[in-house]
């Protein structure tokens, strides 16, 4: 005798209990917004035959129960029965399907092979089967199925997706090995006021009077360009832990010829790892700057960050940042740095991210003689990321850090008191796999009590980069 039923409006009504999982999931790391047409494919089987079982199988009552949204209840039945009905192929795969559906991973996988090995031509239980693997991180096992899928199955459907979730599965297989992160950015841009400088060409000096500022010290526009080149080397010890180093040279050319030439670079080796929920990082850094293409600063130190999950959406962490600035030529400039930052990243919806960031930091100069550079900082900070769909991402920020100056400055006969705030907005456009093209503006205002430090600045650029 054979028994044949159809689960169409059973999963009508537990896709959300079933799938939620594997939807975010898929959300976070495909490149296609495909969530609507694989909630379909789950549920786009009808008649399931199976070798003959008692009439009195409690599997319809568990598959009621999904349907009514009890989940946890049809697992719980079905565990009341596992005992007596377990090997019979109609209650295997109620069984899968509650305990998937109540989060239990791990024990819808037997039934569901269980049923498969009877079944060996079912896409469906292959498919349910292989994204369980999927679910629990056995991407061996996961890849093996959908490997299968894709060359037995006549379903566009059902080859589409298997693919996609092999791509996705090719990816976590790749960070799980050690890799490079590379990309390349140029680009072309302009600057209303490329050194910082201010709008007055005469300033008062409590001690001197009128003084006529350099040319270089007042505001120049120039249009730019920008070349970026990043490296990084990442070697996996286990799935939460891992060594990295990279470099990164930055080179911005101005078109007039006051505008300083600068050239960023910087090294990094660090190591990150998981303890229980807790993710943390140590990693040491050095960071030379070069005006002109002569050195100008090398700014060099030692930096910690952990973090913890508050829920699946929420993080929180704690960076302490210990660094020094040393001077090629005005020793007198030299300090000892220290930063305390608290974090906290929320994701609001699977295509909305933020964060906000509260700093603390101390900076005190190397010679007594210049102890008026002595700094306390404090400062806020908000990101978002916005990705519209799979093309379309808009970024954006606002900055702000208060810096009071603890002495005195001789010059102008006041303790010196920065307010800097900066506003960045950035629309990024995927054009092909490895391609972006970037429109950025970023206006940043300095307001200061000491008149040579009063300044705004204004900046957009057209920037592409490459991934590799």
């Amino acid at each position: 005798m054979l028994l044949s039923y159809n689960f169409r409006k059973a999963m009508l009504r537990i896709q959300k209990a079933v799938h939620s999982k594997i939807i975010s999931t898929i959300r976070l790391v495909l490149i296609s917004p495909v969530l609507a047409v694989l909630i379909a494919v789950f549920i786009s089987f009808s008649h399931v035959t199976f070798a003959a079982g008692e009439k009195n199988s409690p599997h319809q009552e568990i598959l009621n129960l999904l349907k009514n949204d009890n989940a946890i209840s049809a697992y719980q039945l079905a565990q009341s029965y596992l005992i007596e009905w377990e090997g019979e192929l109609p209650f295997d795969l109620a069984y899968g399907l509650a305990a998937k559906a109540a989060g239990h991973l791990e024990k819808a996988v037997f039934p569901f092979e269980r049923v498969l090995d009877a079944n060996p031509n079912s896409d469906q239980i292959r498919y349910f089967l292989a994204v369980t693997y999927f679910e629990i991180g056995n991407l061996e096992a996961s890849q093996k199925q959908f490997n299968l899928l894709q060359q037995s199955s006549e379903s566009i459907d059902y080859q589409k997706h298997s693919q996609q979730y092999l791509n996705v599965i090719a990816r976590k297989i790749k960070i799980n090995q050690a890799h490079w992160q590379n990309w390349a950015q140029l680009s072309f841009g302009f600057d209303d006021n490329a050194n910082n400088g201010i709008k007055d060409e005469f300033i008062d000096v409590p001690i001197l009077g009128n003084v006529r500022l350099f040319e270089q010290s007042l505001e120049i526009e120039s249009s730019f360009t920008d070349t970026q080149l990043q490296l990084l080397y990442i070697a996996p010890q286990d799935q939460l832990s891992a060594w990295y180093a990279g470099a990164d040279v930055r080179h911005i050319k101005f078109d007039k010829s006051l505008a300083w030439t600068r050239t960023f670079l910087s090294a990094i080796a660090g190591y990150k790892n998981r303890w229980q929920q807790l993710d943390w990082d140590i990693n040491a850094f050095y960071r030379p700057l070069l005006l002109d293409n002569k050195a100008y600063l090398n700014y060099l130190g030692l930096s910690g960050n952990i973090a913890y999950p508050l829920n699946k959406i929420t993080k929180l962490g704690f960076t302490l940042t210990y660094a020094q600035e040393q001077y090629d030529q005005l020793t007198e400039l030299d300090k000892d740095q220290a930063i305390a930052n608290v974090w906290m990243s929320h994701q609001t919806a699977q295509s909305f991210n933020q964060r906000i960031d509260l700093r603390y930091g101390k900076e005190q100069t190397v010679n007594k003689d210049t102890a008026h550079n002595d700094r306390n900082l404090w400062g806020a900070s908000y990101q978002s990321k916005w990705s519209i769909n799979n093309k379309w991402i808009i970024h954006g920020k606002l900055d702000y850090l208060d810096a009071k100056h603890q002495e005195v400055t001789p010059l102008f006969a006041i303790k010196r008191h920065d307010k800097l705030t900066r506003a960045e907005i950035q629309i990024e456009h995927k054009f092909f796999a490895k391609w972006s093209a970037f429109l950025k503006f970023n206006h940043l205002r300095n307001s200061s009590n000491v008149t040579l430090y009063d300044y705004d600045r204004n900046t957009a650029l057209l920037a592409v980069s490459y991934s590799f």
